[in-house]
């Protein structure tokens, strides 16, 4: 790591994964917020505390964007940072090769509170203000379990299905195994209509 990159990342973003004390066998009230496949998707845990944090991440930066401008020059790879995309603010992580950044009009970046990847030009970079530093990264990666049809290899027809099934959904799930070297939660389901369920 660079002395500049050192500098600039002094802190770093602690995971609700990490924070959270599971338990295997447990149930949880989990949002699927982004999905590659059923071997590999992306929950939210702390539904509320999620939903308030972006209510008030867009607030400010709808008001204070401007002040908090990223210069090309000071982007790094694993740079913490706040995106605009589709209309929306989010925290994320600069995942582009520094050395090509300011070659290019565009890098992408990982949407740590979602667990997905965006292309974003760079006009549509922020500083991210010090208090974000502490609340923790919300997405938790995810994979399925106990279903043989997605033990080894999902289909591009068993993925869509899958996405259709849960992705933006709240699910009631079971936590069938924690891999806490990865930080990858193994999860079944329960019920795919649990939002109605658990009122």
């Amino acid at each position: 790591m660079d002395p500049i990159h050192a500098e600039e990342e002094e802190k770093l973003i602690p995971t609700e994964f990490n924070m959270t004390n599971w338990t295997v066998m447990d149930i949880y009230r989990l949002k699927v917020v982004h999905v590659n496949s059923p071997l590999d998707f992306w929950v939210v845990n702390n539904l509320e505390e999620f939903e308030l944090f972006y209510y008030y991440l867009n607030g400010f930066y709808s008001l204070n964007g401007n002040s908090f401008k990223l210069i090309p020059s000071r982007i790094r790879e694993n740079r913490y940072c706040v995106v605009h995309a589709d209309g929306v603010y989010y925290r994320a992580i600069v995942i582009t090769d520094p050395l090509i950044v300011e070659s290019m009009m565009s890098l992408q970046v990982f949407l740590m509170d979602y667990g997905s990847i965006v292309q974003v030009k760079l006009t549509d970079l922020f500083l991210l203000a010090d208090e974000m530093y502490e609340i923790p990264q919300f997405a938790i990666r995810a994979t399925l379990a106990g279903s043989k049809i997605y033990e080894s290899f999902a289909s591009p027809e068993d993925v869509d299905n899958f996405k259709d099934e849960v992705e933006q959904q709240i699910l009631l799930l079971l936590l069938r195994a924690v891999d806490f070297e990865l930080g990858v939660i193994h999860l079944d389901f329960i019920d795919t209509d649990s939002e109605s369920d658990s009122e």
